[in-house]
C-alpha cells in the first residue's frame, strides 16, 4: 500500500520542483555586469527626481515660501444618497446567467471524463 502512495505523490512532486527549478533560473541568470549597470540607473533616478542641483523638493517648496503651515484648509464634501439602495434585479439574471453557464461547462466536461474512462479496449 504504501508503494501506491508513493506513486501517487511522485508526478505532482515532479511536476513542484520542475516548475520551481524553471522559475527560479531566470532570477539567478543575471550577471554581475548588469547588478552593477541596475545599480547605476537607480542611482541616476535618484539624482534626476532631486533635481540636477541636488536639491530636493521640499527644499525647493521651502526656497519658494510654500511652508507646511501655508497650506489651505481642506474642503468638506457632503455625499448624500438621492435613491434608497435596492437590489438590481438585471444584476441578478446576469449573475444566475454565469452561473448556469460555469454549471454546464463542468458538467458537460464531467459526463466527457466519465463516458472515456469507461470504456476499456481489448486486444
Amino acid at each position: 500500500m504504501r508503494h501506491h502512495i508513493d506513486s501517487r505523490l511522485r508526478r505532482p512532486l515532479g511536476a513542484a520542483l520542475a516548475i520551481g527549478a524553471v522559475a527560479a533560473a531566470p532570477a539567478a541568470a543575471q550577471s554581475p555586469d548588469s547588478i552593477d549597470r541596475n545599480r547605476e540607473a537607480a542611482e541616476q533616478r535618484a539624482i534626476e527626481q532631486r533635481g540636477f542641483e541636488g536639491v530636493t523638493p521640499d527644499a525647493r517648496d521651502a526656497a519658494d515660501g510654500r511652508y507646511p503651515g501655508n497650506a489651505p484648509a481642506p474642503v468638506i464634501v457632503r455625499v448624500t444618497r438621492t435613491q434608497p439602495e435596492t437590489l438590481d434585479w438585471g444584476d441578478v439574471a446576469i449573475g444566475a446567467g454565469g452561473t448556469l453557464g460555469l454549471v454546464l461547462v463542468a458538467a458537460g466536461g464531467t459526463l466527457t471524463l466519465v463516458r472515456r474512462r469507461g470504456h476499456v479496449r481489448v486486444a
